[in-house]
């Protein structure tokens, strides 16, 4: 999505000067306000305060803390709830401006109040997780995720599903799980198929059906979804489903620990420090341990040091 905005803020840019930068403006501070000929650019249009801000989210400009966040900043005071979103990301992140993770939740809920289902997931999430500076509310984030999942975003839909599984907020209920991590899954969420597929695999809330596990894993891993290719990877290792085949699961571990999933680099590092499908070799290993440790696998920081 931002791609798109950045690729609009420039034709509006090229169009009618509407990113104008300001150069009596502020040095810091999200309270910064774009200045004279920005502001009569975009006062009839707020979504122009996202296009231009995510020129600066995404590089254009050095100085993001002042005119990106702004933008979004101005853009929510306007109504625009994906604004609250796009600051609340930064503040949540830290991107450019201070870390505020209670401030990224409040404009979270500004989002999701104003309609912005995103909104209602990420303030979710943050009540699940239980994250810094925001206070636990599994059932506030069981609302949350519901609300979302019915406005027809498939990623809450998953989220609620991985509560209904730990039964987090909610009795456990491996079916419902199952059924909401379908949903995710058809409605193109690449996560939800490697949900619904170690359901599958382990038979809970459907019946064991390994040949429909490795099609989902598939799925999700061809979807962009790492631990899709963890779990795809783990069948070709053990063979469970598929001839055993431990270079189909070295390729797919390396699938998905290079695209940030910290299991697949714990399993390669495993694999490395056994000799089971390479040499082995301890030194990378303990590379591999410490990627996954840094990708949060609690796993591979327990190999890690």
């Amino acid at each position: 999505m931002h791609t798109l905005w950045f690729m609009a803020g420039l034709m509006l840019s090229t169009l009618v000067g509407c990113a104008t930068r300001n150069s009596d403006a502020p040095s810091s501070g999200v309270s910064a306000q774009p200045g004279p000929s920005t502001t009569e650019a975009i006062l009839d249009d707020p979504t122009r305060c996202l296009r231009l801000g995510d020129t600066y989210k995404a590089g254009q400009e050095s100085d993001y803390d002042l005119e990106g966040a702004s933008l979004f900043e101005h853009a929510c005071t306007m109504g625009e709830p994906i604004g609250c979103l796009c600051l609340g990301d930064a503040f949540e992140a830290g991107t450019g401006i201070t870390k505020d993770p209670p401030r990224a939740a409040t404009l979270y809920a500004q989002a999701c109040k104003g309609g912005e289902a995103n909104g209602c997931d990420k303030l979710g999430r943050m009540m699940s997780t239980y994250g810094p500076g925001v206070a636990g509310d599994p059932q506030n984030a069981v609302s949350l995720f519901t609300q979302a999942c019915d406005e027809g975003d498939p990623k809450s839909c998953n989220h609620l599903g991985r509560l209904h599984e730990r039964g987090i907020g909610v009795p456990k209920d491996p079916k419902q799980a199952a059924a909401l991590f379908d949903k995710a899954c058809s409605e193109g969420f690449a996560e939800g198929c490697g949900d619904l597929g170690l359901m599958y695999r382990t038979g809970k809330g459907v019946t064991e059906d390994l040949q429909k596990a490795i099609r989902l894993f598939t799925q999700a891993c061809d979807g962009g979804a790492p631990r899709g290719c963890t779990h795809l990877g783990r069948m070709h290792k053990d063979g469970t489903g598929v001839p055993q085949d431990l270079q189909q699961a070295i390729r797919l571990y390396t699938q998905a620990c290079d695209a940030g999933g910290g299991a697949g680099c714990t399993n390669l590092g495993l694999m490395h420090k056994n000799g089971t499908g390479v040499p082995k070799d301890l030194e990378q290993a303990a590379s591999f341990f410490k990627r996954a440790c840094d990708a949060g696998d609690p796993i591979g920081c327990m190999h890690n040091g």
